[in-house]
């Protein structure tokens, strides 16, 4: 009996911090504002990424079969490109995508430990080599990565592939959290840039962190403890287990922050078979967590707009449902 009073005390007091913290951020939420939907051509297997281009062109990251589908603006298909491999212009586990100001694609690969870049057809160009984050930026003129080697914590690149300058100092994790990730460095998860700001987020903590265009931390936003006290990665043996991990970081012109992270939880009847759970929360132009709204995908984009989009595939069929952030009634 103790046991269940103390449950539904801490379940209550969980309730009115949550509460506390959304009380600001209740009149906040995502409005869906349109729907584009299509045929591909060719199947899509699981949609990892989605990007709008300057032209309006949709490019969608198919990390089961190793493509790329790209669709205008109405959803209608265009063509696609990628296939399975290990070699230069080849996937072998891509994970995110960036597209730059003339349309140049660059997508990361977890596997082959690169960002590979291709032409606004398709066509490969060159890589960046030595990449061990599956997370990439993409501005005007360069794409920013995590660096692989060294302390320094940015990498800055031409869209040709070619080095400009490192730059920024990586946070070293604690002895204990060392032992827990296998990790010597707090490892980026998920970047986004406004302006000459850019925003990283973490995997191993829930801090996200504010930088400058070399690379120096200007300051950083905090969530309430509640949302930010997560289960640490667990490990056993070369198995590795994240249970709650950021995914991506999306940025609206007017200044606010949208950050999507997933959860693992196992069913206590079948603790073989993990179950994700998809979160957004949601930070104001001061950086104040306001909000925090199920997900139902970690795919989601923004275009220079601010509509939001997030893709589902059934058979042939791409849908892609467009939202727009709100602030009031």
């Amino acid at each position: 009996m103790k046991r269940i009073v103390y449950k539904i005390v801490v379940a209550l007091l969980f309730v009115m911090v949550v509460s506390g913290c959304n009380k600001n951020g209740n009149n906040v939420f995502l409005k869906k504002v349109g729907e584009i939907s299509g045929k591909t051509v060719n199947s899509l297997g699981r949609i990892a990424n989605i990007k709008i281009g300057k032209n309006g062109d949709i490019y969608i990251l198919d990390v089961s079969d190793n493509k790329i589908t790209v669709l205008d603006s109405t959803g209608r298909y265009k063509f696609s490109f990628g296939k399975k491999g290990d070699a230069p212009g080849e996937l072998l586990a891509p994970r995110q995508m960036g597209i730059g100001n003339d349309n140049h694609i660059f997508i990361s690969d977890i596997y082959a430990h690169r960002i590979d870049i291709f032409d606004s057809t398709g066509k490969y160009v060159n890589f960046i080599g030595n990449v061990n984050n599956p997370t990439l930026v993409v501005t005007k003129d360069m794409v920013i990565i995590p660096n692989s080697d060294g302390k320094q914590l940015l990498g800055f690149y031409d869209y040709s592939g070619k080095l400009l300058y490192k730059g920024g100092e990586k946070t070293a994790l604690s002895p204990k959290k060392t032992a827990e990730c296998g990790s010597k460095y707090d490892r980026i998860h998920a970047m986004a840039i406004r302006g000459d700001t850019i925003y990283l987020s973490f995997e191993y903590n829930y801090i996200i962190g504010k930088y400058d265009m070399k690379g120096n931390r200007i300051s950083e936003i905090v969530p309430p403890k509640k949302i930010r006290d997560i289960p640490p990665a667990k490990v056993s043996g070369s198995s590795f287990t994240v249970n709650y991990m950021p995914f991506s970081l999306l940025m609206t012109s007017n200044g606010y922050i949208l950050h999507w992270v997933y959860e693992n939880k196992i069913k206590t009847q079948d603790r073989k078979k993990p179950h994700y759970y998809f979160y957004c929360d949601i930070f104001g132009q001061n950086g104040k967590f306001l909000k925090r709204i199920p997900g139902e995908s970690v795919g989601w984009c923004i275009d220079r707009h601010g509509n939001i989009y997030m893709p589902s595939f059934v058979k042939d069929t791409v849908k892609i449902e467009k939202y727009q952030l709100k602030v009031g009634k």
